[in-house]
């Protein structure tokens, strides 16, 4: 039947269009459903008008732990560029902008001591969390239980520490320490090999750009895709994901604007969880302990340049590059 597939990816972003790329390479049949006029997620490369080069507006570093992506880079001979990191580094912390270079900030020899002691601590509990299972980590639940604020209220001394150390998650994570977990803070770290290599630039996870921006390769990927006999339609959001024929042994899709159901022996959602929650009726309802948790996500927002934070989404004192 035309509108059969052996399979339907939901998103458009690199997950999706990496989901729809293996499935495809399975010799599956597949269509890729995405709401917006473009692939590539929360990748957007845009051009600038006065200079007319690349400038990533989204995901845009690439780092040597992230071997998949290099992967990918080396498959569509795309190539990197070195990050920038000229000048002095700027310091805004407490109201007060403090020049300094290299990854150490400037505080007291006493905040830098226990900093490091930090560094290494959270380095050695990081290793004892599995990436791929980290409910099996010894004390998993304690760790799930409790945030990195609090575990750093409980574990460091001085303030600068403690503020260092949120300066740290928020660059990172875009959150505030006491809306982490420490397991999943943990795994994060390990996955990433070490708390130092998620902030540093050079040989670290923003080590380099991709010359002509990040966009291309959720292009270079839907092209792959359709080569290989997928199938992706831009404009198309998925509204409703419901289990269709006997016992539910085929899954169908219907779209916003109408037309026929389409048909697949799965559905891949390839969407940040909130936003399929918010935006897709799944039929049956999801279970009810998984739309509590998703229910409990919070999405970055933009804001204008400026805009001051709410306590949700708090001021971090900031570094940037001068």
């Amino acid at each position: 039947m035309a509108d059969r597939w052996d399979a339907i990816v939901i998103g458009g972003g690199l997950a999706g269009l990496s989901a729809a790329d293996a499935l495809c390479a399975a010799g599956r049949r597949v269509l890729l459903l995405e709401a917006q006029d473009r692939v590539g997620g929360r990748t957007y490369t845009a051009t600038s008008e006065s200079t007319g080069s690349s400038v990533d507006l989204g995901g845009m570093w690439v780092g040597p732990t992230q071997t998949r992506m290099l992967a990918l880079l080396e498959r569509f001979g795309i190539e990197r560029e070195p990050q920038y990191t000229d000048g002095s580094d700027v310091l805004f912390c407490g109201g007060v902008a403090k020049r300094f270079s290299g990854l150490i900030p400037p505080h007291s020899v006493g905040s830098l001591v226990e900093l490091q002691l930090m560094l290494w601590r959270l380095d050695w509990m990081a290793s004892r969390v599995s990436p791929l299972d980290p409910a099996s980590a010894q004390g998993s639940s304690e760790l799930g239980a409790q945030s990195v604020g609090a575990w750093a209220e409980g574990a460091l001394w001085t303030a600068a520490a403690k503020e260092t150390l949120q300066l740290a998650v928020g660059m990172v994570f875009g959150a505030h320490p006491d809306r982490i977990s420490m397991l999943f803070f943990l795994s994060y770290v390990k996955a990433a090999g070490g708390l130092v290599q998620l902030l540093e630039t050079r040989g670290a996870a923003q080590d380099s750009t991709l010359r002509g921006g990040a966009q291309q390769l959720s292009e270079r990927l839907r092209g792959a895709v359709e080569a290989a006999g997928g199938e992706v339609r831009l404009g198309a959001q998925a509204e409703r994901v419901v289990a269709v024929g006997p016992s539910g042994s085929l899954l169908g899709v219907e779209c916003r604007g109408g037309g026929p159901t389409l048909r697949a022996r799965a559905v891949v959602v390839a969407l940040s969880p909130k936003v399929a929650l918010e935006s897709i009726c799944f039929e049956p309802r999801l279970p009810e302990r998984r739309r509590q948790l998703v229910g409990q996500l919070a999405l970055g927002a933009r804001r204008g340049a400026g805009e001051a934070m709410s306590r949700d989404q708090p001021r971090y004192a900031e570094v940037c590059r001068d």
